[in-house]
């Protein structure tokens, strides 16, 4: 079965050759039971992609000086396999050095309490991209506590890390605890009454991210308010 990333892209103002990537998986899985049960993947990773729509909505009208790239990909839980093949259609154009920051999104709008915690996973040699993104979330959403790993692994970082690129996973720190995951009943209503806090502690801090390293060329449209959550 043939599968294909979706993407779309804004080309920078004035620095059209670099680029950032924002993305998450669309596909999704049932571990707990056979495969003609549906899995609805609202969390892992309907919010994830959710993510980069929001994302793209709020960042464009600001018009950022340098190229974003929004992208979900397949075959994230088979294997990584969309955005592994996304890398290697960077190197082989020889267009990886252009990519600039990349940040994953992968299950972030579950939260087991009120207590909004956010994991960001990147390499070791990454330390000052998980220091940015500490101080983003200090400055915009001081009710997120930051988590940091730098053991990355399983979800769509990992082969833009593997490949030297800067990237960074985004992910609910509470996913593994998370009732419905890899499950049938993975629906918006079981993702709890903290959904649309979490999604959105996470979103202001990759936004305030990705605004600070693609700049922007105009600041005439809030970036988000009070109300970012909402609908």
């Amino acid at each position: 079965i043939t599968r294909y990333n979706v993407t779309g892209a804004w080309i920078g103002s004035s620095q059209p050759d670099r680029w950032l990537i924002v993305g998450a998986h669309y596909d999704s899985r049932n571990s707990s039971s056979t495969s003609t049960v549906n899995t609805p993947g609202a969390e892992d990773n309907a919010s994830g992609c959710a993510g980069v729509i929001e994302m793209a909505r709020a960042l464009l009208p600001s018009q950022p000086t340098r190229s974003i790239l929004f992208m979900c990909y397949a075959g994230e839980e088979q294997g990584l396999r969309g955005s592994a093949a996304h890398v290697q259609s960077l190197i082989q154009a020889g267009l990886l050095t252009s990519v600039d920051a990349v940040v994953i999104m992968d299950m972030i709008g579950y939260s087991a309490d009120a207590n909004l915690e956010a994991l960001y996973e990147t390499s070791a040699s990454q330390g000052a991209y998980l220091t940015q993104i500490g101080a983003a979330a200090a400055t915009y959403v001081p009710e997120l506590a930051v988590i940091t790993s730098t053991n990355p692994f399983g979800s769509d970082h990992v082969p833009y890390l593997n490949a030297g690129a800067r990237a960074v996973l985004a992910i609910e720190n509470d996913w593994d605890i998370y009732p419905h995951y890899h499950r049938s009943t993975d629906t918006p209503a079981n993702m709890g009454p903290n959904a649309l806090t979490m999604g959105a502690a996470i979103l202001k801090t990759n936004v305030a991210v990705v605004a600070e390293i693609a700049g922007l060329a105009s600041a005439a449209t809030p970036l988000f308010a009070d109300g970012f959550e909402g609908p």
